[in-house]
């Protein structure tokens, strides 16, 4: 991990700050400070987007996404006292051990200076009063500043771009001076005769030497004075030798940067066009493709051939041509800085595929628009992924609702032969009682405690149906209010088992009602039917809140705080290898003939907390009694 020590950061002389893997500010030196002034508003933990705009993040975004950990820097402009400067943003991964990023460090150059004193060299070299001009290899005149100009009464479109020989007197004098100076010589007042446009003859001296690079005969750098009919007085001769000097010291600093420029443009062209993931694209601002890489051949099929020139409006659609989507993007990126857009994309065969595509707009140093980078990435598995989970939900849902309807419809229709079996069944058993022997009169009975069963069982389906189809409107819900009421309507049950229902200061919560004392009547109803023979039941309900952070569910949010209802009892309990089973519809851990019930009642509990975005759970130590607690989002 890179540790930066307060004390070396003071010391840099250039400001340099810290970000976190989020691009979240997180510190700076003393430089960065002073240079920022009250411009921007910089906090710990601010990002970098509110800080610098989103244009800013976007481009170090870029930067890191495209160099990945070896570091990069970018041209870009940021407004300081009122005014925009001309910065280089040098953007460095801090990797971890592990080779995980930490974070970024930012070092933000401001070269308004140094191009302020390039422009005045320009300058001065342009209004000079010795005339200069730059030959290449060929011979061919390739600038010339105004004195030259003036010097044999050409236009620069008649003087540049020409081959010098034709401004000589004489071919041959043309010729001696490029041999010379290919076979790197350095010619000092050098006498020649140069033709005027008016065809007189102009008697010069020329200074001259050649620029090279890497072994390249690059351009000759000529200082020509007119002395016809008289020598060059010696002020004029010290001002060309110290000119010269100036030229040839700026020369090589330019050389040398441009040496520089070239090595980080082709390293980052290298890198660019080496990424297969992602198709990454300059566009002119007509939003003609002037770059291909190996990620846009392998996602859209067309080699750099075939797409550099070409609109880039050829990967829509024609649905979306005609609804100049494209167009509409790269105006969107002009007035926003970036452009987001997820669809479809047509491949050079013909076939489609999903892209994620990111446009920023460019500019040059006076903010015109010079262009767009455009980013795509193919997310076709993803968007198949997405489109059968949506598919799955949706026939989940038309078989859960066909279930429920089927369930809802198949229990009332179940309802009525059931009915009549009891009914009948009493009958025959009041009227015939006597003439029956013992064993019918016992087959008669056990059919009547299966009808009650059947009964039971159907009653509780269409609870469950009601559960799982009933809207979810949400109300506030007095809990003690809600618990007192259950209290009175098993009061008969409660009396006969001499039971006792402790409860106190419970809280007003959001639910729906129905299901929430469905809930309430099926807990004390479970209390009450697995307690002790010979001890009374002791049911005590309660209710806190707990933090989400707390909650004993991983799927349990954390940002949120929950209800925890509690019912506990002190009846025979349950191993606790079955605190889930028991939740499951139609289990049962006795025999019914022990203990009356159809394993549908703690199913309806566990669905009506999932229709709250809740949870529902169980503990219990066999012969000392259960708890059930259930979590309601606040």
């Amino acid at each position: 991990m890179v540790v930066i020590q307060t004390d070396f950061l003071n010391a840099i002389p250039f400001p340099v700050m810290y970000v976190d893997r989020e691009f979240r500010f997180q510190f700076s030196n003393n430089a960065f400070n002073a240079w920022i002034g009250q411009e921007y508003k910089v906090t710990s933990g601010e990002p970098l987007s509110v800080i610098f705009g989103d244009q800013f993040f976007d481009r170090v975004r870029f930067t890191v996404m495209a160099t990945g950990q070896t570091g990069e820097a970018f041209p870009y402009r940021l407004r300081r006292n009122g005014t925009y400067s001309p910065v280089e943003v040098f953007v460095t991964a801090d990797v971890h051990e592990q080779h995980e990023v930490k974070g970024y460090t930012l070092v933000i150059q401001d070269v308004s200076h140094r191009r302020q004193r390039e422009r005045h060299l320009q300058d001065y070299v342009d209004t000079a009063p010795v005339g200069l001009h730059w030959v290449n290899a060929e011979g061919i005149i390739i600038w010339a500043n105004q004195a030259e100009l003036d010097m044999l009464g050409y236009r620069a479109d008649e003087y540049i771009g020409r081959h010098i020989g034709e401004f000589h007197a004489t071919q041959e004098g043309a010729t001696e001076i490029l041999r010379r100076l290919a076979e790197n010589d350095v010619l000092q007042q050098y006498e020649a005769a140069m033709v005027h446009r008016d065809g007189s003859i102009r008697d010069v001296l020329i200074s001259s030497s050649v620029l090279w690079e890497n072994g390249k005969f690059v351009h000759t750098r000529c200082f020509t004075q007119d002395i016809t009919g008289h020598r060059p007085p010696l002020e004029n001769m010290a001002f060309q030798r110290g000119l010269e000097r100036l030229v040839a010291e700026r020369t090589r600093e330019l050389s040398m940067r441009n040496q520089e420029l070239k090595t980080s443009e082709a390293r980052y062209h290298r890198m660019i066009e080496e990424v297969e993931d992602y198709a990454i694209l300059l566009l002119s601002p007509e939003g003609i493709i002037e770059n291909w890489n190996k990620g846009a051949e392998k996602i859209k099929g067309y080699t750099a051939e075939e797409a550099i020139g070409r609109s880039f409006r050829m990967f829509y659609t024609p649905t979306d041509q005609e609804q100049k989507l494209p167009g509409r993007l790269l105006q969107q990126a002009v007035l926003e800085g970036k452009a987001t857009h997820e669809g479809y994309r047509v491949r050079k065969d013909g076939t489609m595929f999903w892209g994620s595509i990111l446009i920023t707009t460019l500019h040059d140093d006076d903010g015109r628009v010079i262009g767009f980078s455009k980013v795509t990435r193919d997310l076709s598995e993803r968007k198949k992924a997405q489109d059968a989970i949506q598919r799955k939900n949706e026939e989940l849902e038309k078989m859960n609702q066909e279930l429920s309807s089927f369930a809802y419809v198949s229990s009332h229709d179940l309802q009525e032969p059931l009915r009549k079996i009891r009914a009948f069944s009493s009958r025959i058993l009041e009227l015939d009682y006597d003439r029956l022997s013992a064993k019918g009169r016992d087959h008669f009975q056990r059919i009547q405690r299966s009808a009650e069963r059947m009964q039971a069982l159907i009653e509780d389906l269409l609870s469950y149906s009601r559960t799982s189809t009933s809207e979810r409107t949400l109300e506030e819900i007095n809990l003690q209010a809600a618990v007192t009421q259950v209290v009175d309507e098993l009061a008969d049950r409660i009396e006969e088992k001499q039971a006792t229902v402790a409860y106190d200061d419970l809280p007003v919560i959001r639910g729906i009602p129905f299901q929430l004392h469905q809930l309430l009547v099926n807990l004390v109803s479970n209390a009450l039917k697995f307690s002790k023979p010979q001890e009374p039941p002791r049911i005590e309900i309660r209710a806190t809140l707990v933090p989400g952070s707390l909650m004993p569910f991983a799927e349990g949010d954390v940002t949120r705080q929950y209800h925890c209802i509690a019912v506990a009892d002190n009846g025979i309990g349950f191993e606790p290898e079955f605190r889930k089973k028991i939740f499951d519809i139609f289990q049962r851990l006795h025999h019914r003939d022990r203990y009356e019930g159809t394993g549908v009642g703690l199913a309806i509990c566990r669905r009506i907390a999932e229709n709250h975005e809740g949870f529902i759970e169980a503990q219990s130590v066999p012969g000392q009694g259960a708890v059930f607690q259930v979590y309601i989002p606040v």
